[in-house]
């Protein structure tokens, strides 16, 4: 069965929007605005963590040590990095979706990575 859907955004609006968008086609959707809430939640819900939608700028670390940490914790999570415009990296194992951002674009990503 598939596991939990993880959101982390920093902007409060952006963080409601996605979890409305997502919670009628993934149980469950969970929200945090911190990268150190995200770890606490994938380390002590019992949840396993299926997927994570996280921005580039996810509160109290760096995005890659975000993925890094929640990846030991959870190792097939898949990750899809909403980055701005002109972001240059390229994350290893991640989707990244430019903003602005597409929810369309977005659910197509998340379904594809979901059934991969």
């Amino acid at each position: 069965t598939a596991g939990a859907l993880l959101i982390v955004e920093t902007d409060p609006h952006m963080r409601q929007m996605l979890r409305g968008f997502f919670s009628d086609v993934w149980k469950p959707v969970l929200t945090t605005g911190s990268a150190m809430e995200a770890l606490q939640i994938a380390g002590t819900t019992g949840q396993v963590i299926s997927m994570l939608i996280t921005d580039t700028t996810p509160s109290g670390l760096t995005y890659d040590a975000l993925i890094a940490r929640l990846r030991a914790i959870h190792p097939g999570m898949q990750v899809v990095l909403i980055a701005p415009e002109d972001f240059t990296g390229e994350p290893e194992g991640c989707e990244v979706m430019r903003e602005p951002l597409s929810l369309t674009a977005l659910a197509d990503v998340v379904r594809a990575r979901r059934n991969a």
